[in-house]
Order: structure tokens, then sequence, then C-alpha cells
């Protein structure tokens, strides 16, 4: 898929191709499968630990810890995030 189309070079190098109509990635009333979900987590996520200055009286080290956990992808794969969320 291509959001803005493909080049005028691929139309003129291939004039007869036509664009695949795909079903959407994520059909509604399907569970998501828990080894999909490992392995899309897997190969799209990132875990972050970030050790941060927070001098005050609570922090015996005056350091703080925070976590994080990222996926990133196209606006198009927003239903797939959000069910992931669900979970």
């Amino acid at each position: 898929m291509f959001p803005k189309g493909i080049s005028k070079k691929l139309k003129e190098e291939f004039p007869d191709a036509k664009p695949l109509e795909a079903e959407p990635f994520v059909h509604g009333s399907s569970e998501l499968d828990s080894d999909w979900v490992a392995g899309f987590v897997d190969a799209e996520g990132s875990f972050g630990i970030y050790v941060t200055d927070m001098p005050n009286n609570r922090r015996k080290f005056g350091k703080g810890v925070v976590m994080s956990f990222t996926v990133g992808q196209h606006d198009r794969s927003r239903p797939v995030l959000v069910r992931i969320q669900a979970l």
C-alpha cells in the first residue's frame, strides 16, 4: 500500500497493474491470538527504562526510574493497537 500512490515511473512500467483490495487487518469479532500478539510486540514494540534525577525527600538517592512500553505503527493500524491496549 502506498498512502500517496505510486510514482509516475511505476505507473509507466506497469500500466495494467491494479490496486489490491485488502481485507481489514483486524476483524472485530475475532479474538487476538496471544502468540500473534507476542510476535507483533516482539517485532514492533520496545521497552525502555530511564533513570532520571528526581531530588526530593522521598528518593533515597535522588533518582527515579521511569519504565515505558511503546509500539509504533502507521495510523491505519490503529484498530489493532486499540485492541492490544485493551488486553
